[in-house]
């Protein structure tokens, strides 16, 4: 009888622990919260707790990947024609690589997915908005050169209407604008309507 009642006991004992190590283990695993490396150690010497307890792998086939996306996306000209998508990407790219150095690659590979997602968004407005720009810079040379036939004529003039040209075919709409500004000044100066 005294037998058991120590088994009993025993088993309570024992179940309990189990149950605090079940509880535990659910909750690190569950937040992405990593243990101590001795507890770590300590929990893969019990029997089919090491299968659960794996080393994560560092992400680095997605890390290169969301580099080389970044890289071409900066080349596109998303900081200055998609600054808010852009800026979003190298903020989820700075927090990825702190949680890479804390070695937290669950937190590393997600936002890594981030980054790339918000890069690939800040290339596609980046694209549309040079085009947009292009379409209205092109527009607007147009509709100056047919209202002032007669600079076309002029050598002095094609020069300079050569230049916006270049402005426009290399995307450079900010010099085109200011370029633009200063013959509209000049016609000013000569007499004629601007534009």
């Amino acid at each position: 009888m005294r037998m058991f009642f120590f088994h009993i006991v025993n088993f309570r004992q024992t179940s309990k622990a189990l149950l605090y190590i079940l509880l535990l283990g659910t909750l690190f695993f569950s937040t992405g919260f990593t243990l101590p490396e001795k507890v770590e150690n300590l929990l893969k010497q019990i029997p089919y707790l090491n299968k659960v307890l794996k080393k994560e792998k560092v992400p680095n086939e997605l890390l290169e990947k969301t580099q080389k996306a970044l890289e071409k996306v900066f080349w596109e000209g998303a900081p200055k024609f998609a600054p808010k998508p852009w800026q979003k990407a190298q903020d989820y790219f700075q927090k990825a690589q702190k949680a890479l150095e804390e070695k937290n690659y669950r937190y590393t590979q997600f936002y890594l997915e981030k980054s790339l997602e918000w890069a690939k968004k800040a290339e596609e407005k980046a694209i549309q908005e040079r085009k947009r720009q292009k379409i209205k810079a092109q527009e607007k040379l147009k509709k100056f050169l047919t209202l002032h036939s007669e600079i076309k004529k002029d050598p002095n003039w094609q020069i300079k209407i050569r230049l916006l040209e270049e402005f426009i075919k290399y995307e450079k709409f900010e010099e085109f604008e200011k370029e633009f500004k200063k013959i509209q000044e000049e016609l000013k100066k000569g007499g004629q309507a601007p534009f």
